[in-house]
């Protein structure tokens, strides 16, 4: 799966009753480990507005050491 084959459609919505909400999610279930972690990279590069193969790199540069007596 190539991630650059996705596309969110901000315009979709889609009401849906409590048993077809639960259909999907098992549907969702159904998907395999890498097929899940390939759509939660596409939705967190959407949702932090980065592209999705160049994740930021954490801030490592705040560190405090705390001792207590």
């Amino acid at each position: 799966m190539d991630i650059d084959n996705y596309k969110m459609d901000r315009n979709a919505f889609q009401a849906l009753t409590l048993n077809e909400a639960d259909k999907q999610i098992k549907y969702g279930s159904n998907a395999s480990l890498h097929e899940r972690s390939v759509h939660f990279n596409y939705l967190m590069s959407i949702a932090y507005q980065f592209p999705s193969n160049n994740w930021p790199r954490m801030d490592k540069s705040h560190f405090e050491i705390i001792k207590r007596n």
